[in-house]
């Protein structure tokens, strides 16, 4: 037997493959036998050996050692004929020298028996044992992402009902019938080549065992993808208005739909929170509640299965009027930005109009009424830590109690329903801003005072500072007109009923500004002046409303935790500078919604209009008269109402120079 010691490259080689660890022969392949008889155990903890099994180099130790005792027992037997041999001689003793390997008079020999363990391999090789390991692991993950893709499809609305959102390929490319086939053909080929590759292989239980780990991990990647990602259906951002819609079709099937029904709220600021998916608003509820989602759900369907067990001929009439005192226009120097030609349209910077629609049975007895005004329900103030509606649900408390007479608050017949419409620069506090500390007017450009900053500058409602007193006051106005034009209401609304609804992806929408230039919408951002609040409720850092430039300090803080918001973003928000690029913060969940849905519904010559946003004076404004505009081509004139905060929340929506 050729010593160890002797081997050459080629006998190493041959010796892992006899062992069967093969896998260490690329990284051994320049040792001779010498070499390897040298590697010790520290020699597993580095590169190369290291990287090439998890063991540490066991196996393979264990296999030298076994190597190193049949060498030594193979160099004895071959230096003496019988072993060890121990000599004791008595001659010797005489002076006679011994022979040696001889039988010699009173030559003594004893034999020592070195244990050695005994060479055993399995016939099942340990690398095919790992190949099967990844094979599981791969048949896991598909079976994983085959259940995502079963509960994802669910999820998605037929075609027939919401058309997909545009693809930019297929905008410019057409469609080639044949080319989904010539993918097919392409990838049976692929498989087929790499299996007779595979096959090919001296190392295929390795090759094997990367292939399945590689698709694997894929499956799972894709599974998570499709979990997490944000899907053009309304589930992904108003919790509410999927699981009303899934009750409503399990009770009324495709009576009431997405289209048809409209689910807005008065955006009081002391409502409940919680039933948003996006973090941002996550963050104010101090995360996601289940309790919040249930009572909400719970409430609206019970008022829709109430409706409908009352359901009956009816008539519904129209009237519109103005309401002074009630609000007042919390960012004046703002407002004053949007062109004069346009404002001299209006008599004042806040919408004073109630529209109101006054629905009756076929003998005239009330039924209910609903109004739209713009006004924020904040006369109850951020120091206020209970559930309320505020003003709008103080004035329907108001009509309801003097139409449902002998009735418990929300157990009468007659509904009134009080709407938010362009509120999104209208506050309730009319007396304005003032600085708490001097009792000064606050600064006009940026609402601040000259000692205390933003916190010192506070709106005052009619009552002053006492909350309760300012939400009785305005909610009593706001009853008291909305009586007044109920009483008046003799326009009788006749025509069909329509409605229509889209899913919108905000961050890539195309304006056309004239007939000579466009416009793109572009990913949600947060400005400077969005962390300095309002006068009804200022923030505490040394933010500024109507800043037009961004603050170092923030900037840092915000590029080092979060990122810097990219060129893109900040070229197309320009002049704002932007404090939090929401569009492009998606950890843990996105930040802000980038598909939204708009609703209308037109009952004769009248329009509501559903968005999501919260719309300031102006942009209010012009989207009634957008709408009119388009009805009058087809020779209809409309009254339009416009639902705000309807489905989903977005920021407040202004126009560009305000």
């Amino acid at each position: 037997m050729k010593k160890v010691v002797h081997w050459s490259t080629k006998d190493v080689l041959l010796w892992l493959t006899n062992v069967g660890m093969q896998e260490y022969s690329e990284a051994l392949r320049h040792l001779n036998g010498k070499g390897l008889m040298q590697l010790s155990k520290a020699d597993f903890q580095t590169a190369p050996l290291a990287l090439v099994t998890l063991d540490g180099g066991r196996q393979l130790l264990d296999k030298m050692e076994t190597l190193r005792i049949e060498h030594h027992i193979e160099t004895h037997k071959n230096r003496h004929a019988n072993g060890h041999a121990i000599l004791a001689v008595n001659s010797e003793v005489n002076g006679n020298k011994p022979e040696r390997n001889g039988v010699v008079n009173e030559f003594h020999k004893e034999r020592i028996q070195i244990p050695m363990p005994e060479i055993t391999r399995s016939p099942f090789p340990e690398e095919w044992g790992k190949t099967g390991v990844a094979f599981v692991y791969a048949t896991i993950c598909f079976i994983f992402t085959t259940i995502m893709i079963s509960v994802v499809h669910e999820r998605v609305p037929a075609k027939e009902a919401t058309p997909p959102l545009p693809d930019k390929f297929f905008d410019f490319f057409g469609r080639v019938d044949w080319a989904f086939s010539i993918c097919e053909i392409n990838g049976m080929i692929l498989i087929v080549l790499w299996l007779l590759q595979w096959a090919l292989l001296k190392y295929r239980s390795i090759v094997g065992r990367r292939f399945f780990f590689i698709i694997g991990t894929l499956y799972l990647y894709r599974c998570i993808t499709m979990y997490i990602t944000t899907l053009p259906v309304p589930g992904m951002h108003f919790k509410c208005s999927p699981k009303v819609l899934k009750e409503l079709e399990v009770k009324y099937g495709i009576l009431y739909r997405q289209d048809n029904v409209i689910l807005s709220g008065t955006h009081t600021h002391s409502g409940l929170g919680g039933y948003f998916q996006y973090t941002l608003f996550m963050i104010t509820s101090k995360g996601y509640i289940k309790p919040s989602i249930k009572a909400i759900v719970n409430g609206i369907v019970k008022s829709i299965d109430i409706a409908h067990r009352n359901i009956k001929p009816g008539r519904i009439y129209m009237s519109k009027g103005e309401l002074e005192e009630s609000n007042l226009n919390r960012s004046p120097h703002s407002y004053l930005n949007n062109p004069a030609e346009e404002r001299n349209k209006y008599k004042s910077n806040t919408d004073k109009q109630v529209t109101l629609l006054k629905f009756t049975d076929l003998d005239g007895d009330g039924m209910g009424m609903l109004s739209w005004f713009a006004v924020h329900a904040v006369s109850m103030n951020y120091t206020n830590q209970m559930v309320s509606s505020d003003n709008m649900g103080y004035a329907s408390y108001l009509l309801e109690q003097e139409k449902n007479i002998g009735f418990l608050p929300g157990e009468g017949p007659f509904v009134a329903a009080f709407a938010s419409s362009n509120l999104g620069d209208a506050s309730p506090n009319i007396r304005g801003p003032f600085c708490a500390n001097t009792g000064l007017p606050c600064d006009y450009l940026n609402s601040s005072c000259p000692i205390g900053g933003l916190k010192m500058c506070v709106a005052l409602g009619p009552a002053g500072s006492d909350m309760f007193n300012n939400t009785k006051i305005i909610g009593e106005n706001i009853f008291k007109r909305a009586k007044d034009l109920y009483g008046k209401a003799r326009q009788e609304v006749r025509g069909p009923l329509h409605a229509a609804h889209q899913w919108v992806n905000m961050t890539d929408v195309t304006v056309q500004l004239n007939s000579t230039h466009t416009s793109r919408t572009c990913k949600p951002a947060l400005g400077h002046s969005f962390a300095a609040g309002t006068t009804d409720g200022g923030g505490d850092l040394n933010f500024t409303q109507g800043a037009v430039e961004g603050d170092p300090f923030w900037d840092g803080i915000r590029d080092a935790l979060l990122g810097a918001p990219s060129n893109e973003t900040q070229d197309c928000h320009q002049p704002k500078p932007i404090l939090f690029s929401t569009g492009e913060m998606t950890w843990p969940l996105p930040w802000h919604p980038s598909i939204v849905d708009v609703q209308i519904i037109t009952i004769g010559p009248v329009a509501i209009v559903a968005i999501p946003g919260e719309m300031t004076t102006m942009s209010g404004r012009r989207i009634r008269e957008a709408v009119k505009q388009v009805r009058i081509k087809y020779h209809t004139h409309t009254n339009v109402g416009t639902h705000t905060h309807a489905r989903a929340h977005t920021p407040h929506a202004c126009t560009p120079t305000h």
